[in-house]
């Protein structure tokens, strides 16, 4: 019957639009997923670099505490020299007054 046909053909056109408007969907989601990927390949380099950047930070602090150990064991040692040589000083004074005539 026609209006058989035409209430068949309306839903037809229903269902096209509908899936017309679906797969728009689709495309804007496929879209936002294939974002959403490129930007988590980024944030997870990113936080590897960050891993790496804190593994370093520590390495380097680790060094500069040793080289500040160093340092400070250099800088006792250069003390303990002066004192010997301001003690040597005043003997050697101490010997070349004793042997000038007076």
């Amino acid at each position: 019957s026609p209006l058989r046909r035409q209430d068949t053909s309306g839903q037809v056109a229903a269902l096209q639009q509908r899936c017309s408007h679906l797969e728009i969907e689709r495309d804007k989601l496929a879209d936002q997923l294939a974002l959403l990927s490129a930007q988590s390949r980024t944030a997870l380099q990113d936080e590897l670099m960050l891993v790496a950047a804190r593994a370093e930070l520590v390495e380097v602090q680790r060094q500069l505490t040793l080289a500040l150990e160093l340092l400070g064991a250099r800088e006792e040692e250069i003390d303990d020299l002066r004192s010997t040589m301001l003690e040597q000083k005043t003997v050697f004074q101490t010997q070349i007054e004793a042997l000038l005539p007076t």
